[in-house]
Formats: structure tokens, C-alpha cells, sequence
């Protein structure tokens, strides 16, 4: 599968790292700062950066959005090679980010704002639409998630689609809230292979972060790690993580194994990587 970035094409037949970028309003750093960020995760295996910009006391202002976010994605654009993700509900900063340089918004409301649809459309730029967080599933209710999740992403594609936005433009994030029961999210996880009649690329974020941060992975490494390897051999096309030099490193490790005829040996880059964090 491949997916169409402005004026290159990205395969996604091996799983992409997307570095993701937390900006809190109360603690907004210089422009170097994410400069430095950004220029580490491309170093670290990272193919995409993810901007996002966190509200204090979740009091969401666009303006404030805008005034933050575009600035540091033209720095990016300057200094870096990444590909530039927006993650945003808003079409002004959708608009805003793309002509500064980002390349794909991220939407975790779906599209479902006013305008938005119609943005996404004009701007022409890949857009993946992520599972309403705030649904949650409980592990004795009887809702189905992955009938629900499933439900839930069709009307949005086809809400896209009537919004005359490329189907080829589409991503899709079918990931539960951190919320949800442990068993749910468990299912989902383990069903995500069904997500493919959809054809369209699958992106997951883990640890997720917006709008609620999942502390326990954070927190538990390994267990992240292996989530991770596990979604790799489920064909999830991008994974956004905030981890992503340790996920970078577990991923190419996984696949260099899994590849290579001589197992032992590793890529010169993997290796060099691997000496890095021995010195940290």
C-alpha cells in the first residue's frame, strides 16, 4: 500500500514510525527545542513528526492554536525531512498548518466540525480519521466494539466521500479510548486484521495521548514494545508513539530478524543504534 504526500509517495508496506510532539500551552518551549525533537526522531528511525497542541484545563483556542503550532511547523520544514502531521478538529488551523508545511491532518473528531469536511477537501492532503474517543465500551455490555467501531468509521468515509475527499486521501485510526475496558481494548487490538476491507492505511498511537494520556503504558514499557511488534505483524501501516526511539529501534530489530537469511546480523544503522543507547 502506498500513500500520496504532496509530491511524494510514502510505502507503507513495512510499518512507519510517526513521532509525536505534545505542545502544552502552559509549558511551550523555543522554536529549537522542537527543532532538536524532531531532528532526533528522524535519526532514530522516525519517518513522520505529529504536532499537536494540549490545552490547559482542555480550554481549546484555535487562535492560540494557530499562533503556537505554525511556527514550529515551518521551523520543521526548514530543518528537517520529516513528513509534518497536524492533529487538529479545527479547519482554520488545518489550513493554517498546511500552508506552513504539514502534509496530513490528523482529526479525532472525524471530520465532524463545521467546515471541515469541506477543508479537507480544498486543502487535498491525507487526513486520518481516529474513533470518537469518548465512546466507551464496558466488558459485560453487549455492544460489539469492532461492529460499532466499524459502523462508526464507514459513516465517516462515506461522509468523505460525499465531501468529494479522494478515497486514496483516507486513513483510519480504529483504536478504543483509554477509558474503555481492559477486555475490549484487548479484543480490538487482537481483531485489527479485520480492518483491512476497509483498503484504506491504518494508523494506531500508542501510548495515545489526545485527548487523554494512557499513563499505564507510558509507563510499562515493554508492554508498549510489544504491542507494537504485535500491531507490526498485524499490517498497521503507521504507528504514532511519543516513545519513539525505543519502538523505532524494537520494530527494525523485529523485522531485521524476521528477514534476514542470517539472522545475527543486524543493519550497520541498527547496530550504530543499539551502541547510542548503551552510551545514554
Amino acid at each position: 500500500m502506498k500513500l500520496k504526500l504532496a509530491h511524494k509517495v510514502v510505502d507503507l508496506n513495512s510499518t512507519q514510525i510517526m513521532g509525536v510532539i505534545d505542545i502544552h500551552t502552559d509549558n511551550v518551549q523555543d522554536i529549537d527545542y522542537y527543532i532538536n525533537c524532531a531532528k532526533s526522531m528522524q535519526e532514530d528511525g522516525a519517518s513522520f513528526v505529529e504536532l499537536a497542541v494540549v490545552f490547559a484545563n482542555n480550554e481549546a483556542n484555535e487562535i492560540l492554536e494557530q499562533e503556537i503550532v505554525v511556527p514550529i511547523i515551518k521551523a520543521l520544514k526548514q530543518n528537517c525531512s520529516l513528513y509534518i502531521a497536524i492533529n487538529t478538529p479545527n479547519p482554520k488551523t488545518m489550513q493554517d498548518a498546511v500552508a506552513a508545511g504539514a502534509c496530513m491532518i490528523i482529526d479525532n473528531n472525524s471530520l465532524r466540525a463545521p467546515n471541515a469536511l469541506a477543508t479537507v477537501k480544498e486543502l487535498d492532503v491525507p487526513v486520518c480519521l481516529v474513533f470518537d474517543q469518548n465512546i466507551e465500551f464496558d466488558s459485560l455490555d453487549k455492544q460489539d466494539p469492532m461492529s460499532s467501531v466499524s459502523e462508526f468509521l464507514y459513516e465517516r468515509i462515506d461522509a468523505c466521500l460525499n465531501a468529494n475527499i479522494k478515497r486514496s486521501r483516507i486513513l483510519i485510526d480504529p483504536s478504543l479510548g483509554i477509558n474503555t475496558a481492559l477486555e475490549c481494548r484487548l479484543k480490538m487490538a487482537g481483531r485489527l486484521n479485520t480492518f483491512k476491507s476497509f483498503g484504506l492505511p491504518i494508523s494506531i498511537q500508542i501510548p495515545r495521548s489526545i485527548p487523554h494520556e494512557d499513563k499505564f503504558l507510558e509507563d510499562n514499557l515493554p508492554i508498549t514494545l510489544s504491542l507494537a511488534i504485535y500491531l507490526q505483524t498485524q499490517g498497521i501501516h503507521i504507528i504514532r508513539t511519543k516513545q519513539f526511539a525505543d519502538l523505532a529501534l524494537g520494530l527494525e530489530t523485529f523485522e531485521a530478524l524476521r528477514r534476514a537469511n542470517r539472522p545475527f546480523r543486524l543493519t550497520k544503522a541498527i547496530a550504530k543504534r543499539f551502541l547510542k543507547k548503551k552510551k545514554q
